[in-house]
């Protein structure tokens, strides 16, 4: 009696352990397992950057902010254009225009990069490299059912003014004529 006691206790323990690895696990149930997938498919591409976006960027705080705007042609290509303004170092401020072209990639999820050539008012040009995700999105035929709405940016290199620099960019809905 004593052997079947412990047969029937070992094999009620090795029922519950695999119930809860069956129900623990996502990859065992068809809804779970595609929420876990989901966001390797959102379907994002470059055509969900379409148009014109309205840019705020920040940094370090009130050490510096930006206004400007950002046009994206939906094939990999951004021009953006931008007011700072920045302490001047004596208790003032300054602005300082730059105007940035380059390209860009986003993922199927949503998240992005963007190579850009800034050129300064004073003449200066630097290289910045910005990662982005989008954040919200709307369905257009021209991007195939996604296209950003908003989307916040992280300057990998530091700025001119400060050291981290983010921006955040809001699609304009103007009235655009999509070139097919």
């Amino acid at each position: 009696m004593l052997i079947r006691d412990r047969l029937s206790a070992l094999l009620g323990v090795a029922l519950v352990l695999c119930l809860s690895v069956f129900w623990l696990n996502p990859a065992q149930s068809g809804s779970k397992k595609k929420d876990r997938d989901r966001g390797d498919s959102f379907g994002f591409t470059e055509s969900s950057l379409f148009g014109s976006y309205a840019a705020s960027g920040y940094a370090n705080g009130f050490q510096s902010r930006s206004i400007g705007v950002v046009e994206f042609d939906g094939n990999g290509g951004v021009i953006k254009l931008v007011v700072v303004n920045a302490s001047n170092g004596e208790g003032g401020r300054r602005l300082i225009e730059v105007a940035s072209t380059g390209t860009y990639t986003v993922n199927a999820s949503g998240v992005g990069v963007m190579y850009m050539t800034d050129t300064f008012s004073s003449g200066q040009t630097n290289q910045t490299t910005m990662d982005f995700v989008i954040n919200t999105n709307s369905s257009d035929e021209y991007s195939d059912g996604l296209l950003a709405q908003e989307i916040t940016c992280l300057q990998r290199e530091a700025g001119t003014t400060a050291s981290l620099i983010e921006h955040s960019l809001t699609r304009r809905n103007l009235q655009v004529d999509h070139d097919d």
